[in-house]
């Protein structure tokens, strides 16, 4: 049986610090096709000098710190790694959880969760550290030092290689030697991971080795080479050319001719430039610098070129260069290069729109015109029917509308200068009519009309449509309804389900019986290791699911503060957690009722924390993201634990 050990409070942040001096910043940019990865700080004062790359550079280590109250120091308290491992053959092995805060970074990455270990070497050798086994959406990035608080003291440093979702390090230690050991994130997300420690053959220059790096260990400072595996220099990877385009549909295009004799280049980094001053992007947080990933891998080739293209930030910050450079697995980065900014090219209607360095012209969108994709002009949706309706605590609008070229996804409506805007829901297309609804808990439309607008998966917007606002009627016992109780209400002592029926504690009689948590354990941890593979969909949250429901009845023994854990070793577990204090109700309905929902608190590991009041009955469900298809369903922990109370 596993036993996992883990940090902190449900708290994620992201940041970095590129400098010796450890000055920390935060980040959290997006870029469509999910090319960027995360981005990393370097918090450049308004008045920098010029960007000379010698001036930039040294301008660097005097940045101050974007924040004064750094995140919860993991070295404060680091786990002791031996005393928590078990032995394995040649080794030691551990699993553990990443905390819930940024508060270290490696040369090679790591801005996402992160936990730290004390390891002291209990024989000489050259010692293996490989991060196993991470849970689903956990990109591991693994770094040691011989200070814990000293990043300037860092030994080694890597992230994961493409298609290996493992890291590793190499050290070479003297018995009672002590080292720190960061187990990383390299982005947000962080999750469970098995630590392992053992040692490995030790290799000269030259020597012939393992290029995945867990048979043997090259001298430090040396890599196995991807050219004719044998340990060699490990070399920064080097720029030759680049050219970086700022394009009319907001995208940026970035290509980089580079080489690699380590053949083991992953990201660039990019930064802005408005004359001498770089862009902050971010002024709360001091971010101005990017990590993108390649649009195709560069990784093993010694010559390449880095092609990447999305969107950085809108809108696109004024400039007139920029700087880039090439990253490697092990942390090794190549001299920033100053470039300036080429425009980019805009092509005309009807124009094929393949072109790395072009965007459409406004107006126009790039879609398939039979084979090939053409900038064309777009047609948008038809607003057919719309009604609006305001009950006691929310407000609803149902449309149907004729699709352009893109299927309709929002709607807004609208008085005046007030706007509620929402996601349809409930979704349906029926000769040629999309129909769908939204609702606005808390809204209220306070106007004799309003003004309903369509909007398609493109932007594209319908003409508004002026509709009167009426009063949503009430349903009695058995009457169809709307579950988010926009368009109707169910009468006092009634929820609906999509019909309106009696509001019970327990679970409906024709659904199987909860399982007991207590027969799980005893105050104050409670574990079961079940399965939802047969569950049934009765009783999905609010925060999602919708696969199959596996429920549980919990009565807290005390008052007191519970923390409500659900995880899965599967192949692509996706677990969601809801706590109800009512059984037999969908999570869309009665939000009051439903005490807490999560997906993905951490990583693919759904967390809640609650204050329970003893001896009152709640009901926990394990359920599964849906998304396409039939969702996830498998074998899952459910671990329940008192935290607090007396």
């Amino acid at each position: 049986m596993r036993r996992w050990w883990w940090l902190g409070a449900c708290v994620a942040v992201l940041g970095c610090s590129e400098d010796p001096a450890g000055n920390p910043g935060t980040s959290d940019v997006e870029v469509d096709a999910a090319v960027v990865d995360a981005a990393v700080v370097d918090a450049a004062p308004a008045d920098a000098a010029p960007p000379d790359a010698a001036v930039v550079d040294a301008a660097l280590a005097d940045a101050a710190p974007v924040d004064a109250s750094p995140p919860p120091d993991p070295c404060a308290a680091p786990f002791d790694f031996l005393a928590l491992a078990t032995p394995d053959g040649e080794g030691y092995v551990v699993d553990g959880l990443t905390g819930d805060v940024d508060a270290a970074q490696g040369r090679c990455g790591g801005t996402g969760a992160d936990a730290a270990w004390r390891f002291v070497a209990p024989r000489a050798g050259a010692w293996l550290f490989l991060v196993d086994d991470p849970s689903p959406g956990y990109d591991p990035v693994l770094h040691a030092r011989s200070t814990c608080a000293d990043p300037a003291t860092e030994l080694a440093c890597h992230d994961d290689l493409p298609g290996d979702d493992r890291a590793r390090v190499h050290l070479r230690l003297a018995a009672g030697e002590a080292t720190f050991l960061f187990v990383d994130a390299a982005n947000r997300r962080g999750g469970f991971y098995r630590l392992v420690a053992r040692t490995v053959p030790a290799l000269a220059t030259g020597d012939a080795c393992d290029p995945e790096g867990l048979r043997d260990a090259c001298p430090p400072g040396e890599g196995c080479s991807a050219v004719d595996a044998r340990c060699a220099e490990d070399a920064a990877p080097q720029v030759d050319a680049a050219r970086v385009s700022p394009l009319a549909d907001g995208t940026v295009a970035l290509t980089i001719d580079g080489q690699d004799g380590g053949r083991d280049t992953t990201t660039a980094a990019l930064q802005l430039y408005a004359g001498g001053r770089r862009v902050v992007f971010d002024p709360a947080r001091g971010t101005d610098t990017w990590l993108l990933r390649p649009a195709t891998p560069v990784f093993g080739a010694d010559r390449f070129t880095f092609r990447f293209r999305g969107t950085l930030v809108t809108p696109l910050p004024e400039a007139d260069h920029a700087r880039v450079q090439l990253r490697d697995a092990a942390g090794n980065r190549s001299p920033w290069a100053l470039v300036p900014l080429t425009p980019g090219d805009v092509l005309a209607p009807g124009a094929r729109c393949d072109a790395a360095f072009a965007a459409c012209a406004p107006g126009t969108i790039c879609r398939l015109a039979g084979k090939v994709r053409r900038c064309q002009w777009p047609a948008g949706p038809t607003l057919v029917r719309a009604e609006v309706r305001q009950t006691a605590e929310v407000a609803g609008v149902r449309v149907q509308a004729v699709d352009g070229t893109a299927a309709v996804r929002r709607v807004e409506v609208a008085v005046g200068e007030d706007v509620l805007e929402a996601a349809l829901t409930g979704v349906a297309l029926v000769a040629g009519v999309r129909a769908g609804q939204a609702s606005w808990r808390g809204a209220e439309v306070a106007a004799p009309e309003a003004d309903v607008t369509v909007i398609d998966a493109a932007g594209r917007r319908s003409a508004p449509l002026r509709v009167a606002v009426a009063p949503g009627p009430e349903r009695a016992e058995g009457e169809g309804c709307d579950p988010a109780r926009g368009l109707d209400t169910c009468a006092a002592g009634l929820t609906c389900t999509g019909a309106c029926v009696p509001l019970a504690v327990e679970c409906p009689a024709d659904w199987p019986a909860p399982r007991a948590l207590a027969d799980c354990g005893a105050d104050p941890a409670w574990a079961c290791a079940d399965d939802s593979t047969d569950a049934a969909d009765r009783a999905r949250g609010s925060c999602g699911g919708g696969a199959g429901q596996v429920i549980y009845r919990f009565v807290p023994p005390v008052d007191g503060r519970y923390h409500f854990a659900v995880w899965s070793g599967a192949t692509g577990a996706d677990p969601v957690l809801s706590v109800r204090t009512h059984c037999g109700f969908p999570g869309t309905t009665q939000p009051e009722l439903e005490l807490g929902c999560n997906d993905d608190g951490a990583g693919v590991e759904s967390r809640l924390r609650l204050d329970l009041a003893g001896g009152v009955p709640v009901f926990v469900v394990v359920d599964g993201y849906r998304g396409s298809g039939d969702g996830w369903r498998g074998p899952y922990t459910l671990q329940v634990r008192r935290v607090g109370g007396d």
